[in-house]
Parts: structure tokens; sequence; C-alpha cells
């Protein structure tokens, strides 16, 4: 994909005159921390636009669809080919929906995990993104934004590039993360997910080629990939605290996950404050935390970088080991 032209197919229908949604909110978090379940939660108030599935897996010709009449067709195929596969995303239990919120990171060309995805090379593709949005919505509405790569210490770049935007930074304990990252990376490779294969190119040229996919199942298995895993954590949370003085400002709004589990509406409130939008009803019934016991290997790995974690723990307020994992 041209990073910088609209797609030949939409093109006629996205007028030079369209300009993106004035505001422009980015939920960021590490990966397996709880970013889709935040993300949801706000798409489901309502005062919010998103990128549904629909939109990131059929991008280049969501807008001729629309024009032509041939968008609930084209939605209702998808629909019924994702849940041909399963009723679920496969990772994290989560049903398959067209119309849910989905990463716009997976429409940016050179998908690679824990590299971020915005950057000034591709700005172009990433504010059509958001004008087709508009146009879409036909109005001027604040547009959710999902992409946990950019928290890989690109969280002062965006703010740089969008500096009309406002953040939610969502955190999670590490081993949670940590074990969480390394159970859903093994899974979609011992077995295709297929899900994700529709979204994120990369996977998909990694599971057609026989020989990367099974060196990608086999190190998966191994201590070396939770290594991987906990280096990318602990660089990502490093450039966190490196430039957390900066993020604390009135463009964004840090939470924990287990604060928005053990007091939902509270932190819910204080949330919908800080975008200025109205808390309505109660989220009791819709938060449910689960935590499963890490693993012996990634414990094992885990102690022996306990060191290398304190400052984020500290920082946030987490033990070194989470009750129950």
């Amino acid at each position: 994909m041209d990073e910088s032209v609209t797609s030949t197919i939409d093109a006629p229908y996205l007028d030079g005159a369209v300009e993106r949604p004035s505001r422009l909110v980015f939920i960021m978090g590490c990966h397996r921390s709880g970013t889709t379940f935040l993300h949801r939660l706000l798409a489901d108030s309502g005062r919010f636009d998103f990128l549904s599935a629909y939109e990131v897996i059929a991008y280049n010709t969501v807008l001729r669809n629309r024009a032509c009449g041939k968008e609930h067709e084209a939605k209702a195929a998808l629909q019924a080919e994702l849940l041909a596969e399963g009723p679920d995303r496969g990772i994290d239990h989560v049903p398959v929906d067209v119309d849910a919120p989905e990463e716009y990171g997976f429409i940016l060309p050179g998908y690679d995990l824990f590299v971020p995805r915005l950057t000034e090379a591709n700005r172009l593709l990433f504010d059509e993104i958001c004008r087709k949005k508009r146009w879409l919505a036909g109005m001027d509405k604040p547009l959710l934004l999902k992409e946990p790569n950019e928290f890989y210490g690109n969280l002062n770049t965006v703010r740089r590039l969008y500096p009309e935007a406002c953040f939610i930074i969502n955190h999670r304990h590490p081993l949670v993360v940590l074990a969480s990252h390394v159970d859903s990376w093994t899974s979609v490779y011992d077995e295709k997910n297929h899900y994700l294969y529709k979204l994120n190119q990369r996977y998909r040229e990694i599971m057609d080629n026989p020989i990367e996919r099974m060196h990608h199942r086999l190190f998966m298995h191994t201590g070396k990939a939770v290594e991987l895993v906990l280096n990318h954590l602990v660089a990502a949370f490093d450039a966190f605290l490196a430039q957390r003085g900066m993020l604390e400002d009135d463009r964004c709004f840090s939470l924990r996950y287990e604060d928005l589990c053990a007091q939902p509406d509270a932190v819910y409130e204080r949330l919908m404050s800080f975008l200025g939008e109205p808390a309505r009803g109660s989220l009791a019934g819709k938060v449910s935390r689960r935590e499963r016991v890490a693993p012996a290997l990634i414990r094992e790995v885990y102690a022996r970088n306990l060191g290398r974690f304190e400052p984020y723990l500290s920082a946030m307020g987490y033990p070194a080991y989470p009750e129950g994992c």
C-alpha cells in the first residue's frame, strides 16, 4: 500500500476538504495489559467513534461500499466468514464482531511486534484513516485510536505529531502481562488464528511459510522467547518512566487495570471526566478480572530479572508478585 496516497477504489469518495476529527483519543499500553477491554468499554459508551474490525480488514473499500450501498452485504459476508472459524478471537475469548473496535496499526504497512506503528513516514496514511472515519461518521466526533505497539517508546513522538490529541495510558502488573503475552503468541503459532490471519499481513506471511511458522512455533516454547518478550517490556517501562514527567499533564490519563476492576465506577467516572464526557450508568457486571497463574518457566525468568522491573513496580505501586499469580 502506498503510504501517502488514498487507495484507488476509495479515492473518488474522499473529498479533499474532509479533515480528520478535531479530537483524537489514543489508548496505549503493553499488549495484554487490558487495552482491548478499555477500548471496548469506551466504544460502548456511544460517545466516541472508532475503527471497527470490518473497517480495518476492508480498509481499501469502505467508502465505496458505503456510497454504493454495499456495506451491509460486505459486513455480513465478513462476519459469516469469521464465525465459520469460531465464535471468538481465539487469543482472549472476545466474541468475533465486525463492528467491534480494532487497532489502527493493522492498516499501516510493515507490522512488527514491539515496533512503534505511527511515525513521520506514515503520517499521511494515518491522517487518511482518520479522515475516512470522519467521512463515514458524517460528523466531527471524537475518535478512539488504540495501538499497543506505540507504548514501546513512541508515546512522546505521537504527542508531538498530534499536539491536540489526548492519551489514556493503561498499566497492568508486569508478570501478568508477560505470562499472557507469551501464552497468546504461543497459541497463535501452535494453531492458526483465523481472526489474526485476516488482520495482520505479517502473521499471514509467517503462517503461509511452513519453515518460518515452525521456527516461530518452536521458539515460543523456549526460555529465550520469554526473555525476548521480557526485554521488550523492560525497555517499554524504562521509556515510560523516562518520559513520565512530560506525560503527566492535562493531555494524559494513566490508570491501572487492577484499579479499574476493583473500583470500576469510580475509575470510569474519573476517566470520562478527563475526556469531558458524562459517565452514564454502572459498570457492575461488565468488569471481570481474570488472572492466570504464571507457568514455572515464566516465573523463573521473571524472578531472575526482578531487579530490572523494580523502578516500574515502585512507580506504579505494584508488589513484586501479584496476588494469585
